[in-house]
C-alpha cells in the first residue's frame, strides 16, 4: 500500500465498496438542497455514519465527483480542506492525480465555481498516482487530475475535519484499521 507525504492507501477490505457504488448511482444526480451540488450529508447514510463513527476525523459532508473523459481539475489546493479520503467508484483507472512543488513562495487565485485555489505561480511536478483504492490525500499540497479514455472519473472525496492535518488524520485511520 502507498504511503508517502502526498498519499496514504486504505486497504478496500475496511470499507463496503460494493454498498458505496451503489449509494454513488443513487445519489450522484441528485441535489440536496442548501448545498452545493456535490455535497451530500453523511447523516442521511446509516452506513457512512458507522464509518464516521471509526473514523471520527471524517466530517459531516462528502463529495460526488465526476470528471469527464479529457477533462480534469488545474492545479489547485482545495478550498476550506486540507485532506480528504478519496474512494474511487468508476473510472478512475485511467485519470491521473499529480502532485507539485515549488521552490518560492505558491499563489493561486480562488475559483469559486470549482470551490478550490488555482495556482498561479510556477510549480514543478513531484509525485503522480491513480486512484485505485480508498485513499487519504493530502489537499493542502498544489495537485491536478486528469481524466484519460473513454469513461468518466467517479469518486467520492470525503473531507476530514477542519484543523486536522494529513498526519493526524492518518495516525486516526491507522488506529481504525486496528481495531478491524
Amino acid at each position: 500500500m502507498l504511503d508517502n507525504q502526498f498519499v496514504y492507501e486504505i486497504p478496500a477490505q475496511f470499507f463496503n465498496m460494493a454498498y458505496l457504488k451503489l449509494l454513488v448511482r443513487q445519489l450522484q444526480f441528485e441535489r440536496v438542497q442548501g448545498l452545493a451540488k456535490h455535497h451530500r450529508r453523511v447523516a442521511d447514510d446509516p452506513y457512512l455514519l458507522s464509518v464516521q463513527q471509526r473514523v471520527p476525523v471524517l466530517s459531516d459532508l462528502f463529495n460526488i465527483y465526476t470528471l469527464e473523459p479529457g477533462k480534469g481539475l488545474p492545479i489547485h489546493t482545495d478550498a476550506n480542506r486540507q485532506c480528504a479520503l478519496n474512494i474511487p467508484i468508476s473510472g478512475t483507472e485511467q485519470s491521473i492525480t499529480s502532485f507539485y512543488s515549488s521552490d518560492s513562495n505558491i499563489t493561486s487565485v480562488y475559483n469559486e465555481k470549482l470551490i478550490v485555489n488555482e495556482i498561479t505561480s510556477q510549480v514543478v511536478p513531484v509525485f503522480s498516482y491513480t486512484l485505485s483504492v480508498p485513499s487519504l490525500i493530502d489537499n493542502s499540497v498544489p495537485h491536478s487530475v486528469q481524466v484519460y479514455g473513454t469513461a468518466p472519473r467517479v469518486t467520492i472525496s470525503w473531507s476530514i475535519q477542519d484543523g486536522v492535518t494529513m498526519t493526524e488524520a492518518k495516525e486516526t485511520f491507522i488506529k481504525a484499521l486496528g481495531n478491524v
